[in-house]
């Protein structure tokens, strides 16, 4: 997340009609002392929703789909209409606080999303406002049933979930605009090289991928690389793993779209996607964990069903490594069929999981014998909960078994944090 120069009305204004269509329009009113107040508005690029307005005793909620000249003007305007002659204003005096989203980690909850954003959010004043209970059921003739205000909002307003939204019902007005010009889908490692996968939405001219980094902690001096940006993979001659490195996308006046970055000192520094025989007898010195199985053979048909699941259970929680050709007391012993091993576990994946996950597929060979290594990454929520006969799966501590609702709950929520073993993104 960057941290941008505060904007005024206008500004935020000029960047809604500028932006990608169709917008999410969504406001909130509420019901005090006997008159309407204009509460909460969202102004959300990219975003297609239904005409939906919704009336109870004391909230009233708008949705509507706008194009980004529609949206603007309205804006300016500084108004919503709650009925032919009942006008609630909303626009702000003062500025903005703005931020840049990148793909990064961090970020507001309630405006995270798959592309780089802009964020700029208006608050207001309302000191004699008296909200009412916002833990109060919402129920009125014709209207759909809500267990409480809280819920209506964070579906309606910010199209997240409860848990996302929290407590949070303060005046104000947020715009997120999504800019899908490109962002970083992951970061590998491929023999000593840093390979970037960039994605490019919307037609963009002159992008590039700026990076520069240290290749161990005490260095001193920075290395740098600047390469032009086609959709698809970008090698940067890094030697090795940097300790400390950052990657960013910008656009032709040098403005960031999108960033990673590491250092020492963090956890999720980048591993090598290639797996040597020294980290397969790290592995298994360590032993089977949340992350990590070992399978003697593939034969049977509760062997190949057990690895399915396992399958499942890692890409529902933070990724996973199974290692084949090791025995349950971790004896290196291999694993070496007619068959290829890699067509076997990928076909048995495709039949047995649903919605696969992503997974690699390696042979190694340590101390003679060869080993497979299957590594399972995290999916995102979207893509959860993988299932196999119609169950979620989960892993806890060195068990794979059936998740319970409440796990299932956490593993679909955005705000989850997600860990790739191999790949960093």
């Amino acid at each position: 997340m960057l941290n941008l120069a505060q904007e005024n009305w206008d500004a935020a204004a000029d960047r809604i009609a500028r932006a990608e269509g169709p917008i999410a329009w969504a406001w909130m009113g509420v019901h005090d002392r006997g008159e309407w107040h204009h509460l909460v508005l969202t102004v959300r690029g990219c975003m297609a929703v239904p005409h939906r307005k919704l009336r109870y005793s004391k909230f009233v909620f708008e949705t509507e789909e706008l194009t980004p000249r529609t949206a603007a003007k309205r804006f300016r305007e500084g108004v919503v209409r709650m009925s032919r002659t009942t006008e609630l204003p909303f626009r702000v005096e003062g500025d903005a606080s703005v931020w840049w989203h990148t793909t990064e980690a961090s970020g507001m909850h309630l405006t995270r999303g798959e592309w780089p954003r802009y964020v700029a959010r208006f608050s207001r004043s309302l000191p004699n406002l008296n909200i009412p209970d916002r833990n109060d059921p919402l129920t009125a003739r014709g209207q759909p049933y809500y267990p409480n205000v809280m819920t209506a909002a964070a579906e309606l307003l910010y199209g997240v979930q409860p848990a996302h939204l929290g407590n949070d019902l303060s005046p104000n007005v947020t715009v997120v605009l999504p800019d899908r010009r490109a962002r970083i889908r992951d970061i590998r490692f491929v023999e000593g090289s840093t390979v970037v996968h960039v994605e490019r939405g919307r037609p963009a001219d002159d992008l590039q991928l700026r990076a520069a980094w240290r290749e161990e902690p005490e260095d001193i001096p920075w290395r740098s690389s600047e390469l032009p940006i086609a959709a698809g993979e970008i090698t940067v001659a890094t030697e090795g793993i940097p300790a400390h490195m950052s990657i960013a996308v910008a656009d032709r006046s040098g403005a960031v779209l999108d960033r990673r970055e590491w250092d020492p000192a963090r956890p999720d520094r980048p591993k090598d996607v290639t797996v040597s025989s020294e980290q397969i007898q790290r592995w298994i010195t360590e032993g089977e964990s949340t992350t990590l199985e070992c399978k003697q053979e593939l034969e049977s048909d509760s062997v190949k069903r057990s690895l399915a699941e396992t399958v499942a259970a890692f890409a529902n929680g933070a990724g996973g490594v199974i290692l084949i050709g090791v025995t349950n007391d971790y004896r290196i012993v291999g694993y070496e069929p007619q068959f290829s091993v890699s067509d076997q576990v990928s076909g048995l994946i495709d039949a047995l999981v649903d919605e696969p996950p992503s997974v690699q597929i390696e042979s190694v060979t340590v101390e003679g014998a060869v080993i497979h290594v299957v590594r399972v990454e995290a999916s995102e929520p979207a893509s959860r909960p993988h299932m196999v006969n119609g169950r979620p799966y989960y892993r806890a501590n060195a068990r794979t078994r059936v998740a319970f609702p409440s796990e299932v709950r956490r593993m679909t929520r955005e705000d989850r944090p997600v860990t790739r073993l191999g790949v960093w993104g």
